[in-house]
């Protein structure tokens, strides 16, 4: 049951009780006018005093404790829906707070998952760039360490313009190298 109908039928019950209380009021004081007329009939005609209280007296007592049992049930009734509505706005405010929890729980798995997956393309092309950089160093390498072919159709400045590069070219490579391997020999492994 949601709100907007417990709200229309508390309202219903609290219509219900006031009509109720107006009837119970009416029946006391039925109840008040019939005992002081039994009791003045008491002295003067004590056969019609025992007739009011026996009938009239007896069906108004009666009626007035149905009443006040109908209030009582009717009480109830609207104590428990004002329990029901609470109960309600409780179930939606942990509904709500469980559902800003999971979608902030989810927004954080998201954001890690993305950033795994951006740091597992930029680790892939890093070692793509270093394989290059390896194959590139290995061939320029190769280049250098093969003497050219001496042709005379290539001019003389060009041919020691080439010497020289090979020549850096393999100086670096060794400089390299034997770094590499003094570093190698000191570092434990």
């Amino acid at each position: 049951m949601d709100n907007a109908a417990i709200d229309v039928e508390r309202v219903k019950l609290w219509e219900a009780m006031g009509k109720l209380e107006q009837m119970v009021h009416i029946a006391k004081t039925l109840d008040d006018r019939l005992e002081e007329e039994a009791a003045s009939l008491d002295h003067t005609d004590p056969a019609k005093a025992k007739a009011i209280r026996e009938t009239a007296l007896f069906y108004v007592r009666q009626r007035t404790q149905d009443l006040l049992t109908q209030m009582a049930v009717t009480v109830q009734g609207y104590l428990a829906l004002d329990l029901v509505k609470k109960n309600n706005v409780e179930l939606v405010k942990g509904v709500d707070r469980a559902s800003t929890t999971t979608v902030g729980a989810l927004r954080t798995a998201v954001t890690v998952a993305q950033a795994m997956t951006n740091q597992r393309l930029v680790l892939a092309q890093i070692t793509s760039l270093n394989e290059t950089t390896a194959g590139i160093i290995d061939s320029t390498g190769s280049c250098c360490a093969t003497t050219p072919p001496r042709s005379t159709s290539r001019p003389p400045r060009a041919r020691s313009r080439w010497r020289r590069c090979s020549a850096r070219s393999r100086t670096s490579t060794t400089r390299w190298t034997r770094s590499t391997r003094s570093r190698s020999r000191r570092s434990p492994t």
